[in-house]
Protein backbone atom coordinates (compact mmCIF):
# COMPACT_ATOMS: atom_id res chain seq x y z
CA UNK A 1 0.00 0.00 0.00
CA UNK A 2 2.97 2.35 0.39
CA UNK A 3 2.17 5.78 1.85
CA UNK A 4 -1.55 5.07 1.38
CA UNK A 5 -1.47 3.48 4.83
CA UNK A 6 -1.09 6.88 6.49
CA UNK A 7 -3.91 8.32 4.39
CA UNK A 8 -6.22 5.47 5.43
CA UNK A 9 -5.36 6.01 9.10
CA UNK A 10 -6.17 9.70 8.79
CA UNK A 11 -9.54 9.03 7.15
CA UNK A 12 -12.63 9.10 9.39
CA UNK A 13 -13.22 5.75 11.09
CA UNK A 14 -16.15 3.61 9.93
CA UNK A 15 -17.78 0.56 11.43
CA UNK A 16 -17.00 -1.27 8.20
CA UNK A 17 -13.22 -0.59 8.23
CA UNK A 18 -12.42 -4.23 9.00
CA UNK A 19 -14.94 -5.50 6.43
CA UNK A 20 -12.42 -6.15 3.67
CA UNK A 21 -10.82 -9.17 2.01
CA UNK A 22 -7.23 -8.02 2.48
CA UNK A 23 -5.42 -9.96 5.20
CA UNK A 24 -1.68 -9.38 4.64
CA UNK A 25 -0.08 -6.26 3.21
CA UNK A 26 3.14 -4.30 3.05
CA UNK A 27 2.58 -0.76 4.34
CA UNK A 28 5.56 1.61 4.67
CA UNK A 29 6.50 3.90 6.19
CA UNK A 30 4.55 3.52 9.43
CA UNK A 31 5.74 4.20 12.94
CA UNK A 32 5.33 1.33 15.46
CA UNK A 33 2.28 3.10 16.96
CA UNK A 34 0.68 3.64 13.53
CA UNK A 35 1.38 0.03 12.60
CA UNK A 36 -0.49 -1.26 15.65
CA UNK A 37 -3.47 1.05 15.03
CA UNK A 38 -3.64 0.05 11.36
CA UNK A 39 -3.64 -3.68 12.12
CA UNK A 40 -6.33 -3.34 14.79
CA UNK A 41 -8.56 -0.99 12.81
CA UNK A 42 -8.47 -2.80 9.45
CA UNK A 43 -7.71 -6.33 10.72
CA UNK A 44 -4.81 -6.57 8.28
CA UNK A 45 -1.47 -8.09 9.22
CA UNK A 46 1.40 -5.87 8.06
CA UNK A 47 4.48 -7.67 6.79
CA UNK A 48 7.96 -6.88 8.03
CA UNK A 49 9.60 -3.71 6.69
CA UNK A 50 11.59 -3.15 3.52
CA UNK A 51 12.64 -0.43 1.08
CA UNK A 52 11.88 0.06 -2.59
CA UNK A 53 10.92 2.95 -4.87
CA UNK A 54 9.68 3.60 -8.39
CA UNK A 55 13.31 4.42 -9.26
CA UNK A 56 14.71 1.19 -7.85
CA UNK A 57 13.74 -2.37 -7.08
CA UNK A 58 13.32 -3.75 -3.57
CA UNK A 59 16.75 -2.98 -2.16
CA UNK A 60 16.22 -3.72 1.56
CA UNK A 61 14.19 -6.23 3.52
CA UNK A 62 14.43 -8.14 6.76
CA UNK A 63 15.86 -11.18 5.03
CA UNK A 64 18.80 -9.29 3.48
CA UNK A 65 21.38 -11.84 2.42
CA UNK A 66 20.63 -14.10 5.40
CA UNK A 67 18.08 -16.17 3.44
CA UNK A 68 15.73 -16.26 6.40
CA UNK A 69 13.64 -13.75 8.33
CA UNK A 70 15.37 -12.02 11.22
CA UNK A 71 13.34 -12.07 14.43
CA UNK A 72 15.84 -10.03 16.43
CA UNK A 73 14.88 -6.67 14.91
CA UNK A 74 11.61 -4.68 15.13
CA UNK A 75 8.90 -5.33 12.55
CA UNK A 76 9.07 -1.75 11.25
CA UNK A 77 12.82 -1.82 10.46
CA UNK A 78 13.78 -1.56 6.79
CA UNK A 79 16.30 -4.33 7.41
CA UNK A 80 19.36 -5.07 5.29
CA UNK A 81 20.55 -4.67 1.71
CA UNK A 82 19.64 -7.53 -0.63
CA UNK A 83 22.18 -9.34 -2.78
CA UNK A 84 21.99 -7.09 -5.84
CA UNK A 85 22.32 -3.79 -3.94
CA UNK A 86 24.62 -1.98 -1.56
CA UNK A 87 23.22 0.55 0.91
CA UNK A 88 25.02 3.46 2.57
CA UNK A 89 23.95 6.42 4.70
CA UNK A 90 25.49 9.67 3.41
CA UNK A 91 25.59 13.32 4.40
CA UNK A 92 24.75 16.24 2.10
CA UNK A 93 28.18 15.99 0.47
CA UNK A 94 28.01 12.30 -0.33
CA UNK A 95 30.27 11.28 2.57
CA UNK A 96 29.26 8.19 4.59
CA UNK A 97 28.08 9.03 8.12
CA UNK A 98 29.40 7.28 11.22
CA UNK A 99 27.75 5.21 13.92
CA UNK A 100 24.14 6.05 14.69
CA UNK A 101 24.16 9.34 12.77
CA UNK A 102 21.21 9.99 10.48
CA UNK A 103 22.01 10.13 6.79
CA UNK A 104 20.36 9.90 3.39
CA UNK A 105 19.79 6.33 2.26
CA UNK A 106 21.84 5.81 -0.91
CA UNK A 107 21.86 2.76 -3.16
CA UNK A 108 24.63 1.36 -5.34
CA UNK A 109 23.40 -1.37 -7.72
CA UNK A 110 25.49 -4.53 -7.97
CA UNK A 111 23.48 -5.82 -10.94
CA UNK A 112 22.03 -4.11 -14.04
CA UNK A 113 18.56 -2.53 -13.93
CA UNK A 114 18.29 -2.39 -10.14
CA UNK A 115 18.31 1.43 -10.23
CA UNK A 116 17.03 3.75 -12.94
CA UNK A 117 19.49 5.01 -15.54
CA UNK A 118 18.09 8.53 -15.30
CA UNK A 119 15.00 10.70 -15.69
CA UNK A 120 13.79 11.02 -19.28
CA UNK A 121 14.94 14.22 -20.94
CA UNK A 122 15.88 15.76 -17.58
CA UNK A 123 19.66 15.65 -17.06
CA UNK A 124 19.50 18.15 -14.18
CA UNK A 125 17.18 15.93 -12.15
CA UNK A 126 19.32 12.90 -12.98
CA UNK A 127 22.47 14.65 -11.77
CA UNK A 128 20.78 15.67 -8.51
CA UNK A 129 19.62 12.08 -7.91
CA UNK A 130 23.12 10.60 -7.76
CA UNK A 131 26.36 10.83 -5.81
CA UNK A 132 28.54 9.25 -8.47
CA UNK A 133 27.23 5.70 -8.83
CA UNK A 134 25.12 5.98 -5.67
CA UNK A 135 21.40 6.69 -6.17
CA UNK A 136 19.97 9.10 -3.58
CA UNK A 137 16.57 7.92 -2.37
CA UNK A 138 15.59 11.18 -0.64
CA UNK A 139 14.87 9.14 2.51
CA UNK A 140 16.72 9.61 5.78
CA UNK A 141 17.72 6.58 7.81
CA UNK A 142 19.81 5.38 10.68
CA UNK A 143 21.52 2.11 11.55
CA UNK A 144 21.24 0.11 14.73
CA UNK A 145 24.81 -0.12 16.08
CA UNK A 146 24.25 -3.61 17.47
CA UNK A 147 22.66 -5.54 14.62
CA UNK A 148 23.26 -3.20 11.66
CA UNK A 149 19.57 -3.00 10.72
CA UNK A 150 18.46 0.07 8.78
CA UNK A 151 15.55 2.21 10.03
CA UNK A 152 13.53 4.85 8.19
CA UNK A 153 13.56 8.30 9.83
CA UNK A 154 11.77 10.67 7.43
CA UNK A 155 11.67 12.03 3.92
CA UNK A 156 14.69 14.31 3.66
CA UNK A 157 12.62 17.25 2.43
CA UNK A 158 10.30 16.93 5.44
CA UNK A 159 12.83 16.32 8.23
CA UNK A 160 14.04 19.36 10.14
CA UNK A 161 17.18 20.17 12.07
CA UNK A 162 17.06 22.30 15.19
CA UNK A 163 19.46 22.79 18.11
CA UNK A 164 21.78 20.21 16.61
CA UNK A 165 19.08 17.52 16.40
CA UNK A 166 17.51 15.87 13.39
CA UNK A 167 13.77 15.72 14.06
CA UNK A 168 11.52 13.35 12.15
CA UNK A 169 8.24 15.08 11.33
CA UNK A 170 6.68 11.66 10.80
CA UNK A 171 7.52 10.67 14.39
CA UNK A 172 6.15 13.98 15.73
CA UNK A 173 2.92 13.46 13.80
CA UNK A 174 2.60 9.88 15.03
CA UNK A 175 2.60 11.15 18.64
CA UNK A 176 0.26 14.12 18.17
CA UNK A 177 -2.33 12.16 16.18
CA UNK A 178 -2.84 9.89 19.18
CA UNK A 179 -4.65 12.69 21.00
CA UNK A 180 -8.37 11.83 20.76
CA UNK A 181 -9.27 15.38 19.68
CA UNK A 182 -6.76 15.56 16.82
CA UNK A 183 -8.26 14.59 13.46
CA UNK A 184 -5.40 15.48 11.12
CA UNK A 185 -1.88 16.78 11.70
CA UNK A 186 1.03 18.11 9.68
CA UNK A 187 4.47 18.81 11.14
CA UNK A 188 6.96 20.91 9.20
CA UNK A 189 9.79 23.37 9.61
CA UNK A 190 9.83 27.17 9.75
CA UNK A 191 13.18 28.82 9.06
CA UNK A 192 14.90 29.87 12.28
CA UNK A 193 15.56 33.58 12.67
CA UNK A 194 18.66 32.86 14.76
CA UNK A 195 20.42 30.10 12.78
CA UNK A 196 20.06 30.17 9.01
CA UNK A 197 20.61 26.42 8.52
CA UNK A 198 18.04 25.34 11.13
CA UNK A 199 14.26 25.25 11.37
CA UNK A 200 11.71 25.61 14.16
CA UNK A 201 8.99 22.96 14.41
CA UNK A 202 5.43 23.93 13.55
CA UNK A 203 2.23 21.88 13.71
CA UNK A 204 -0.92 22.59 11.74
CA UNK A 205 -3.76 20.76 13.45
CA UNK A 206 -7.28 19.88 12.38
CA UNK A 207 -9.34 19.17 15.51
CA UNK A 208 -12.26 16.78 15.72
CA UNK A 209 -15.73 18.26 15.38
CA UNK A 210 -16.77 20.18 18.48
CA UNK A 211 -13.32 19.97 20.07
CA UNK A 212 -12.18 22.69 22.46
CA UNK A 213 -8.62 21.39 22.58
CA UNK A 214 -6.16 24.16 23.45
CA UNK A 215 -2.63 24.64 22.18
CA UNK A 216 -1.27 24.20 25.69
CA UNK A 217 -3.16 20.94 26.22
CA UNK A 218 -1.81 19.47 23.01
CA UNK A 219 1.71 20.68 23.81
CA UNK A 220 1.45 18.98 27.21
CA UNK A 221 0.21 15.75 25.61
CA UNK A 222 3.21 15.71 23.28
CA UNK A 223 5.55 16.61 26.14
CA UNK A 224 4.22 13.70 28.21
CA UNK A 225 4.47 11.14 25.39
CA UNK A 226 7.62 12.06 23.49
CA UNK A 227 11.04 13.72 23.84
CA UNK A 228 10.78 17.35 24.93
CA UNK A 229 12.06 18.60 21.58
CA UNK A 230 8.92 17.21 19.90
CA UNK A 231 6.95 20.05 21.52
CA UNK A 232 6.60 22.55 18.67
CA UNK A 233 7.68 26.18 18.75
CA UNK A 234 4.60 27.04 16.69
CA UNK A 235 1.10 25.58 16.45
CA UNK A 236 -1.98 26.57 14.48
CA UNK A 237 -5.50 25.15 14.46
CA UNK A 238 -6.86 24.99 10.91
CA UNK A 239 -10.05 23.77 9.24
CA UNK A 240 -8.20 21.61 6.70
CA UNK A 241 -4.79 20.74 5.29
CA UNK A 242 -3.83 21.29 1.64
CA UNK A 243 -3.83 17.94 -0.16
CA UNK A 244 -2.73 16.58 -3.52
CA UNK A 245 -5.23 14.57 -5.63
CA UNK A 246 -3.65 11.45 -4.07
CA UNK A 247 -4.28 12.75 -0.51
CA UNK A 248 -0.72 13.71 0.34
CA UNK A 249 -0.29 16.81 2.48
CA UNK A 250 1.26 19.63 0.45
CA UNK A 251 3.78 20.68 3.06
CA UNK A 252 5.46 23.12 0.72
CA UNK A 253 2.30 25.23 0.89
CA UNK A 254 2.37 25.12 4.68
CA UNK A 255 6.03 26.15 4.72
CA UNK A 256 5.29 29.01 2.34
CA UNK A 257 2.41 30.23 4.55
CA UNK A 258 4.70 30.26 7.59
CA UNK A 259 3.35 31.89 10.75
CA UNK A 260 0.60 34.46 11.13
CA UNK A 261 -1.51 36.22 13.76
CA UNK A 262 -3.40 32.98 14.49
CA UNK A 263 -0.20 31.02 15.17
CA UNK A 264 0.49 30.01 18.76
CA UNK A 265 4.10 30.46 19.91
CA UNK A 266 5.35 28.44 22.87
CA UNK A 267 7.89 31.16 23.68
CA UNK A 268 5.18 33.77 24.26
CA UNK A 269 2.71 31.37 25.92
CA UNK A 270 2.37 30.35 29.55
CA UNK A 271 3.38 26.77 28.80
CA UNK A 272 6.69 25.54 30.20
CA UNK A 273 8.28 22.62 28.37
CA UNK A 274 9.29 19.82 30.74
CA UNK A 275 12.77 18.47 29.99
Amino acid sequence: LGAMGVFLLNAPEKDSDANNTLRISGVVPLSPEQRARFEERFQVKITRGGLGQSECLLVCNQFGTFKEERNDIPLHALGYAVEDSEVCLMDDNGVPVDGEQIGEICIRPLQPYVVLNGYFDNPEATAEAFFGEWYRTGDLGRKDPDNGALFFVDRKKDAIRFAGRNISTMEVESVAIRHPEVKEIAAFGIASAEVESEHELKLNVVRTEGSQLSHEALAEFINDNAPHYFVPRYMEFVDSLPMTPTSKVQKFKLREAGVNAATWDVKTSNYQVKR
